[in-house]
């Protein structure tokens, strides 16, 4: 766990399935668009992987899946960060 520099809220890392970090939100949300598929090796952050509208959908009316939210969603200072 850590702390955003921007607005001080919880956070935790993730990997993308492109290799990229991502920072999360703590717990699972309804409004996620990631799943956790795992840890990394040293178990430093969360395997995740964006899902698609239908996979999204489903994971949603199922209950399936954990869905976590990238802290960008919610970050007052997102823009910031965002690497374009």
């Amino acid at each position: 766990m850590s702390t955003c520099r921007s607005c001080s809220a919880p956070i935790e890392w993730a990997i993308t399935q492109y290799g990229k970090r991502m920072p999360l939100d703590l717990g699972a949300h309804p409004d996620g668009r990631v799943t956790v598929v795992g840890r990394t090796a040293d178990r430093t952050a969360w395997l995740v992987v964006a899902l698609g509208a239908d996979d999204l959908e489903r994971a949603r009316q199922l209950g399936e899946l954990e869905l976590r939210r990238a802290h960008f969603q919610t970050c007052p200072d997102a823009d910031t960060w965002r690497r374009r």
